[in-house]
């Protein structure tokens, strides 16, 4: 049998979950605080990985290309910023 990789288990896992919630609705609200848990340690870690492969990328650029970067990030925020007002 062929081993299930970490995507799918987690794609069947939320199929599963669904269609368990639609059909033992009443039962599987006492799970609730489970889910929102869930939720909160997704959000909480998400930040965290986004800002580590941001300093992770800035820190691996070229002294040049940083200087690039750096340009065309202050050219952004001042049209954005214009933009708004």
């Amino acid at each position: 049998m062929k081993k299930l990789t970490f995507s799918n288990t987690m794609i069947i896992a939320t199929v599963l979950g669904f269609f368990a919630g639609l059909i033992f609705k009443d039962f599987m609200a006492n799970f609730k605080f489970l889910g929102d848990i869930f939720l909160r340690l997704m959000q909480m870690s998400v930040v965290l990985l986004i800002m580590g492969a941001i300093i992770e990328s800035v820190g691996a650029l070229k002294p040049k290309d940083l200087g690039t970067l750096g340009l065309k990030t202050i050219t952004m925020f001042v049209i954005t910023t214009i933009v708004a007002a």
